[in-house]
């Protein structure tokens, strides 16, 4: 036994051994020491427009100056971190509002799902609300042309009320529902009219309206269509001194308006204003539009004006001089 020990070859060998299995321990323990100072190296990571989620019945009450969003800093070991931040597996709530009841409320808001090795900075966290009853009313419909007003009896709606929730506040100041059809030419007789709610002074009001839209049917005889009518002159503060004529080179003009109104339009009277006119000159003449009639706005009308002084009036300066 002692002769193998002193062996030269066999305590090499040993030697080879030994430095074999110490580099192999020292190795591993550096690649632990490696992983352990990854893990525990710390940083941050913002998550931006991360949902904020209400906890309240939404069939009772309704939440307003709740951002729908915010942002979250991560903060923790740089491997946990990184995976929260991707995964974004973690939620932004609000404490129960149900508890809270009607009337206005500072809250703060929490992170939930993070691993116990993360925590979650939010921004903004402490946010002021108010809550509401949500109610439901019933409202009739209003529908309006394009020019702001009211449709007559011409036009049939599929529906005359809707029924309309949202915060009391809301509700409380709705003043109208109302919708607006195309009455232009050639549009459709049959049309679907999106429907909003406004307040007195025309403002909309945020509520849902069930149905949203409603559909029109007009009768045929309020189509619009077009028409040419005659012109007929006329004078306006004219002088007494003098005898006025007028004449156009328009002896027809096209109007606008529905077959049932046209029916009752043969001509349109266009005013001539001789108020400091002198002989010969020409002027625009302000055309006088019946109730329900228009005319493409570029529509003008040139007008010459004739003067001749009377003889009366003659007669009356020689006697004078």
């Amino acid at each position: 036994m002692s002769k193998w020990l002193t062996n030269k070859w066999v305590l090499m060998l040993l030697s080879l051994m030994g430095a074999v299995l110490l580099f192999s321990y020292v190795s591993s323990l550096n690649r632990h020491s490696q992983q352990s100072g990854s893990i525990s190296i710390q940083t941050q990571e913002t998550v931006t427009n991360v949902p904020v989620v209400a906890n309240i019945s939404e069939d009772q009450y309704v939440v307003t100056g709740l951002p729908s969003s915010v942002l979250v800093t991560l903060e923790g070991p740089t491997s946990y971190v990184r995976l929260a931040a991707t995964n974004r597996n973690f939620t932004v709530e609000t404490p129960n509002i149900d508890d809270l009841g009607v009337g206005e409320h500072t809250i703060q808001l929490v992170v939930n799902g993070l691993s116990t090795e993360v925590t979650g900075r939010i921004t903004p966290n402490t946010i002021s609300i108010n809550v509401e009853r949500l109610v439901t009313k019933e409202f009739p419909v209003t529908i309006y042309d394009k020019n702001n007003q009211k449709l007559d009896e011409d036009y049939e709606l599929d529906t005359d009320t809707v029924t309309v929730t949202g915060a009391q506040s809301s509700i409380d100041s709705i003043d109208e529902i109302r919708g607006t059809v195309d009455t232009s030419l050639n549009s459709e007789s049959v049309q679907e009219v999106q429907l909003l709610a406004f307040n007195s002074d025309g403002q909309s009001v945020s509520a849902t309206i069930n149905p949203v839209q409603v559909t029109v049917t007009r009768d045929e005889s309020a189509q619009l269509t077009s028409k040419e009518v005659s012109v007929k002159l006329e004078g306006q503060n004219e002088n007494e001194d003098y005898r006025y004529s007028y004449s156009t080179d328009v002896d027809k003009i096209t109007v606008i308006g529905t077959n049932k109104v046209l029916s009752d339009v043969s001509d349109i009277t266009v005013v001539a204003d001789v108020s400091g006119v002198t002989d010969g000159e020409t002027i625009n003449g302000s055309i006088r539009l019946p109730v329900g009639v228009t005319i493409d706005d570029n529509t003008e009308i040139p007008i010459t004006v004739k003067m001749t002084r009377n003889q009366s009036s003659d007669d009356a300066k020689s006697t004078e001089s």
